[in-house]
């Protein structure tokens, strides 16, 4: 089996803009998905994809979003999009040292166990360095969003000096073609 593995905060949803760049939503009221991802999101369920939602969320860990309020947010995720499989988070911040938080691959590695996957015959679609990196871990195509962030350091640090994406595209909407022209599922 294959899956679609998708980051969260400015793949699915929209980012808020606030004085230093932009930042995921922390209250529900804020949430909002991307525009034409739930007909993309359906597209790839439907040709048979496990869609898998990995996400570091760690304003948890620094106070900034409640672990019930990122709930509600996952909540109405799994109600816009009722296709996805299932949510990993990753709580922490990078000083928490934890084994989750992406560009690590634990998240996906738990994933590829539960759902018995084929990680190289699946899709990883990120709009960060981080989210790509940690697919490419366990050799996971990967297709990065473009975005003015996406190479940025992070608080994990700068991009890998061999970081290439598989694909670089401008939307969801472009990632969910390449995968539906590249793959054999």
């Amino acid at each position: 089996m294959n899956a679609v593995f998708l980051d969260r905060d400015g793949v699915l949803n929209e980012m808020i803009s606030h004085e230093n760049g932009v930042r995921a939503p922390n209250r529900l009221e804020e949430f909002q998905l991307v525009s034409g991802v739930g007909q993309c999101v359906k597209k790839l369920s439907e040709v048979g994809f496990k869609i898998i939602v990995i996400t570091n969320q760690p304003d948890i860990s620094r106070g900034k979003l409640s672990k019930r309020e990122l709930q509600l947010i996952n909540q109405r995720l799994i109600e816009l999009l009722p296709e996805i499989d299932e949510i990993y988070v990753c709580e922490h911040q990078e000083t928490d040292g934890c084994a989750c938080r992406k560009p690590k691959s634990n998240l996906f590695k738990n994933a590829v166990n539960k759902y018995y996957l084929n990680a190289e015959e699946s899709w990883n679609i990120g709009d960060r360095w981080v989210d790509i990196s940690a697919g490419q871990n366990l050799d996971i195509k990967s297709i990065l969003i473009d975005r003015p962030w996406s190479l940025l350091s992070t608080s994990s640090g700068s991009k890998p000096q061999k970081f290439a994406p598989d694909f670089v595209v401008d939307n969801f909407e472009e990632a969910t073609n390449v995968i539906l022209n590249h793959s054999k599922s």
